[in-house]
């Protein structure tokens, strides 16, 4: 068997979308419908390069393929190119185990320390987070799934070490949640405002966004007129086109510094998820660190469940 590796060219899109589609099936994994949806969350990036796309390819057949990009400068105005970032590595499942993955790994690290890259991210979690949004995750980047067993256990053989984890925890909204006494109390004092999400006025991150509507729900003071806690969120229709099921992703969720502590953030997504209901979605899905106790709290206690969990990887470069 010979296997050679070279980077994108503009018509391997097709193979690129077969091979994502029949290599990852997991939970955190979306469909790609065709050509256009990679272009639209992959391809129309202002700094991809093909060159850190690299595929490999059997007698003219793509049986797999690596990504690798660059984090955001601290000011998110430009690419910090001494931190890569492993975005995706996918190799189709009948080639798996014959040295495919480990080939285009090298190649990956070749490119980024060829570019300046001192340490490699593997595993996409914000902002570290080039590409992929909206194709794998959830309802943001997720870094290297649990259900992607495999990969972790790759990496971790190939030198990387966990730097973060996250917990990706779901609930079914097909029913409206209950008010308690607190909250349908604090539900006179506040509204729920949901419109077009505003700029965030930081380049990189309008362009992780930019493939999906993005909506903010804001809780509003009814008497003072000022938004006191709010959260993103959006569609995940290419989610739903695998599970079925139409679902939201929630994230960002903030609660203003003086009204944290009374009941306002467990408000904001009570109200949040029952505006959804009546919008028609089946499901919602949430992600939080797993050292903020806070969030893990007011997720378990609105009943949403943990159904996965994703870590990052670091590995120093020589």
């Amino acid at each position: 068997m010979s296997i050679v590796y070279r980077p994108f060219r503009n018509n391997d899109v097709p193979a690129l979308v077969r091979v994502w589609n029949g290599a990852c099936t997991g939970r955190g994994a979306a469909l790609i419908p065709g050509p256009n949806h990679w272009e639209r969350y992959i391809g129309s990036r202002v700094y991809f390069d093909p060159q850190g796309l690299i595929l490999a390819e059997s007698q003219g057949q793509v049986v797999g393929f690596v990504h690798a990009g660059f984090a955001p400068a601290e000011r998110f105005g430009t690419l910090d190119t001494q931190r890569g970032v492993l975005c995706a590595l996918v190799v189709d499942p009948a080639w798996r185990r014959q040295g495919i993955g480990s080939g285009l790994l090298l190649q990956a690290e070749t490119y980024l320390q060829q570019r300046g890259a001192r340490t490699v991210c593997a595993g996409c979690i914000r902002p570290e987070s080039p590409f992929y949004w909206g194709l794998h995750g959830g309802s943001e980047p997720a870094g290297v799934l649990d259900s992607d067993s495999f990969l972790a256990a790759f990496l971790v053989r190939r030198g990387y070490e966990v730097q973060d984890t996250v917990l990706v925890y779901e609930k079914r909204i097909e029913q409206p949640g209950p008010r308690d006494a607190r909250t349908l109390t604090l539900a006179k004092q506040y509204r729920l405002e949901v419109t077009i999400a505003d700029s965030t006025g930081q380049w990189f991150e309008e362009q992780i966004r930019a493939p999906m509507d993005v909506f903010q729900a804001l809780l509003v003071s009814v008497q003072r007129g000022e938004a006191v806690a709010g959260l993103c969120f959006w569609e995940m229709d290419l989610y739903a086109l695998r599970s079925h099921t139409p679902q939201v992703g929630l994230f960002d969720v903030w609660v203003r510094e003086a009204y944290r502590h009374q009941g306002l953030g467990k408000l904001l997504l009570v109200e949040v998820l029952r505006y959804l209901h009546e919008q028609f979605y089946a499901l919602a899905e949430v992600h939080v660190a797993a050292d903020n106790t806070a969030g893990l709290a007011l997720a378990q206690g609105l009943g949403f469940a943990k159904v996965e969990r994703g870590r990052r990887f670091l590995k120093r470069l020589a």
